[in-house]
């Protein structure tokens, strides 16, 4: 507790919270190197709380009702990068490090290209690094996530937001009906009375709501194609 990162190697676990008070907020990480077949499909996927409430989360592999593990579950439903519309298809092959831990900031790093598997004989990504880092400003913190990603060929690269569910989400500041899209660089989403502002910087991306086997629904924000 002298700081607010938290970081566990081993495990592959991280969490940069800007205090310990039930109104601070808490992003945690998961990025390791474990192929066993209780682990999942989320390299570097994210859950976000404001307020003791998560506006960003995850699943897991079973719901409270404890029934069996969905497809969509394991692979659909993180907060995490998607390539050419597909999630990730193997387990582990990522790796956490902490970058730096202060009272000001904080900062993690996860890299996972691996976990998107081999096309035609090649690597679909040569690089997935998402940077993570926590302004820990007085009155108004905030996060920065830089995606450092590479392929050898131009694609689509979509950021999953898994958010079980919103009051109200706009692009831009106009809202967005359920089951349509919008184009913008601002997305809004409102749950339990808490807002998620999410900033994306250079050309306008498009964001997308999905349902998986009735979990969801799920925000999907696409760029334009680019390597």
């Amino acid at each position: 507790r002298d700081c607010n990162v938290t970081y566990i190697s081993s495990l592959g676990y991280g969490g940069l919270r800007t205090g310990w008070d039930i109104s601070d907020s808490l992003l945690t990480v998961n990025t390791n190197n474990s192929q066993q077949s209780h682990n999942h499909m989320d390299q570097n996927s994210i859950q976000l709380a404001f307020n003791g409430s998560w506006l960003l989360s995850d699943t897991g592999y079973k719901d409270n009702a404890m029934t069996s593990q969905t497809y969509y579950q394991m692979q659909y439903t993180n907060t995490t990068i998607f390539v050419d519309g597909k999630p990730q298809v193997r387990k582990g092959q990522g790796t956490l490090s902490q970058v730096f831990n202060t009272h000001l900031y904080g900062y993690l790093l996860g890299s996972a290209p691996d976990a998107y598997g081999m096309e035609d004989k090649q690597a679909v990504l040569n690089k997935f690094d998402r940077h993570m880092i926590m302004i820990n400003h007085d009155s108004q913190p905030y996060y920065i996530i830089i995606d450092d990603l590479d392929s050898n060929k131009d694609r689509n690269f979509g950021w999953n937001f898994y958010t079980n569910g919103w009051d109200r989400l706009e692009i831009d500041g106009v809202n967005v009906e359920e089951g349509k899209s919008g184009t913008g660089n601002h997305v809004t989403i409102a749950r339990f009375g808490c807002t998620l502002h999410a900033h994306f910087v250079g050309g306008k991306i498009t964001s997308k709501e999905s349902f998986y086997s009735g979990y969801g629904p799920t925000l999907t924000v696409e760029s334009e194609k680019s390597k």
